[in-house]
């Protein structure tokens, strides 16, 4: 006949093992400069900032980490065309800052493509309404401009435009054809 207290002690230790193991699952480590979500059932639950947080296992699961310190889109060059039929390549870059972490992790699905989609959209629709000589006296304000229209756009995905800077990819080019000659003699 087994020992009572020897039962009693493979309880103990089992009941210590599985204790151990379920406030380990529990455990979520979140680094700095990143937030992370927690989905309890599939659906948003709350938001985890830098540090270490207790989730409930088998309950809540991390879902998507997102990083909170501002970081730098490169919008690839880019050939737009001025309302007087120029066509300048343009090299842009995009200062981004994550400000509501829920929006950005469930809005879009790809954040930085969607950022860079709609910001490559915005200047060629803007560089369409501006002459070629405007545009190169001045370039910081329109980008300004840009980058707080861009802004109003974003907003919805949780995301802060900061800046945005314009600088030439290559010589500005003159269009051909006969488009070309009638604004030329247009101007």
């Amino acid at each position: 006949m087994p020992d009572i207290s020897s039962s009693y002690l493979v309880l103990v230790a089992i009941l210590v093992v599985f204790n151990g193991t379920f406030l380990f699952a529990g455990v979520c480590r979140v680094p700095p400069g990143v937030a992370r979500t927690i989905e309890r059932f599939g659906r948003y639950h709350r938001t985890l900032g830098p540090g270490f947080h207790m989730i409930i296992p088998f309950a809540e699961r991390v879902g998507v980490e997102l990083p909170v310190e501002p970081w730098t889109v490169d919008l690839s060059r880019i050939d737009v065309e001025t309302s007087d039929r120029y066509r300048i390549p343009l090299q842009a870059a995009l200062v981004c800052r994550i400000v509501d972490v829920p929006k950005a992790a469930y809005e879009v699905n790809d954040l930085e493509a969607s950022i860079r989609t709609q910001a490559q959209h915005d200047l060629v629709a803007a560089m369409a309404t501006v002459e070629r000589m405007i545009f190169v006296r001045n370039r910081e304000a329109f980008a300004e401009s840009l980058a707080a229209w861009l802004q109003e756009t974003t907003a919805v995905w949780g995301v802060d435009i900061t800046r945005m800077t314009l600088e030439d990819a290559g010589p500005h080019q003159d269009l051909d054809g006969p488009e070309a000659r009638r604004a030329d003699e247009e101007r």
